[in-house]
């Protein structure tokens, strides 16, 4: 079932709901220019829907998707806050609810967990550092990473182009300036069980990166799942299949 949630500043949040008996739910956060209907979470939803296990994914507001808002005024810290709204509407229903991100929602997934406690972590293509993935792509568009931020700001926008719709979407300054106040070490302070999925071939997402965000993770329990050939978003064929693998073997070790 589709159904919209009021968020926090009026905008409303569009999640796509597959409940059943049970008292465990996994909450599905998408990537970024992403939404429900991405791979990575389409191919989880239908892993954990075929087990009959209560999934919502969710569209984070101000993104290209069936949320409300305007993609210009997009920030991680909007989309934390999004999750924290789903998080609590679903709470009190559940003894058990893990969160599952690909790419950019993985990083919504840690600073959610940086003050509340889910029940578990499956993270897909993490990065450890947003903020460094964005100066290395202003490097490449640019020459180096400092023309390119400054030309962002003077600006005040950037047009980011999105594949799947062969359009281009202004993004705000802001949305770097938001990335500037993360601190990837302080994962270490999150001690809920973790499952890390990772491509040694992403090119969005240097691997290097993925390793760095799980080793630093302060989880107790926590498990490194590798995919030796796959592109960002897992969708040919093979790294589909072995990501549903990976996918099956991270919700087992977590529910444990």
């Amino acid at each position: 079932m589709n159904r919209f949630i009021p968020g926090k500043v009026g905008l409303n949040i569009h999640v796509k709901e597959n409940l059943f008996p049970g008292r465990e739910l996994f909450i599905l956060c998408h990537g970024f220019t992403g939404s429900i209907q991405s791979h990575v979470i389409s191919a989880t939803r239908n892993v954990l829907t075929e087990q009959q296990l209560s999934n919502v994914s969710v569209d984070f507001t101000n993104n290209l998707n069936e949320a409300d808002g305007q993609f210009v005024n997009h920030t991680l810290s909007g989309e934390v806050a999004d999750l924290e709204v789903i998080f609590h509407s679903y709470r009190d229903a559940y003894e058990s609810i893990y969160l599952v991100g690909h790419s950019m929602g993985c990083t919504v997934a840690l600073q959610f967990s940086l003050d509340f406690s889910p029940s578990g972590l499956l993270l897909i293509a993490p990065p450890y550092s947003m903020k460094d993935i964005i100066l290395e792509i202003a490097k490449a568009t640019y020459g180096d990473s400092k023309t390119g931020l400054e030309k962002w700001k003077r600006e005040q926008t950037i047009p980011i182009y999105k594949e799947k719709d062969k359009a281009y979407y202004p993004l705000s300054y802001e949305f770097y300036r938001d990335l500037e106040q993360i601190e990837p070490h302080r994962y270490v302070g999150i001690s809920s069980p973790a499952a890390v999925i990772y491509s040694a071939t992403d090119p969005v997402v240097p691997p290097r990166q993925s390793v760095q965000l799980f080793e630093t993770i302060g989880s107790v329990r926590k498990k490194l799942l590798l995919v030796d050939d796959a592109p960002h978003s897992f969708d040919t064929p093979p790294a589909t299949a072995k990501l549903l693998k990976n996918v099956q073997q991270g919700i087992q070790f977590l529910r444990k």
